[in-house]
């Protein structure tokens, strides 16, 4: 999965954790346990979560499938070059690499995945995951999403999705 921060990529990886018995190679766990009631502490890591990575990093990794979220340039640059422009190298960057790419891929828009689960379980098809979506109570899974990710990182978006 790449992605810049700020783009939704723990929401996704929220509902990845949730719904299947690996986990992401970040630090954090954003799901101690998940719907079958395993630890996701205990489970193997076969989500690779990255802000930026090379086309020879991903062949080097035996990479067949790679998911972009994106979030639109404009906000993206709000949130990111005020720091330094430069910070702006790595959305162009990510695009070129996911274009580039000669596996199996898939987009997604943080603009959609925020408003819309439909786009979460497209995500969750593509990387294999399968759950049972019905009577999931979305919001009630977000405020838990966003309270365990500001719990461990400081969520910049919690309070203006």
């Amino acid at each position: 999965m790449l992605s810049l921060p700020r783009s939704g990529s723990n929401w996704v990886r929220y509902w990845f954790e949730y719904f299947s018995d690996e986990k992401c190679t970040e630090k954090n766990i954003l799901v101690p346990i998940n719907v079958h009631g395993n630890s996701t502490e205990d489970q193997p890591v076969t989500l690779y979560k990255r802000h930026a990575i090379s086309l020879v990093d991903l062949k080097e990794r035996g990479i067949e499938n790679l998911l972009l979220i994106v979030r639109d340039y404009k906000e993206t640059f709000k949130r990111h070059a005020r720091r330094k422009l430069e910070n702006m190298d790595s959305f162009v960057e990510n695009l070129k690499v996911f274009d580039a790419f000669n596996g199996n891929k898939l987009v997604v828009y943080y603009e959609d995945i925020v408003p819309d689960f439909n786009y979460i379980v497209k995500a969750m098809d593509f990387m294999g995951i399968k759950g049972n979506y019905k009577n999931i109570d979305v919001e009630a899974h977000r405020e838990k999403s966003i309270k365990l990710y500001d719990d461990a990182c400081k969520s910049a978006s919690k309070d203006d999705l």
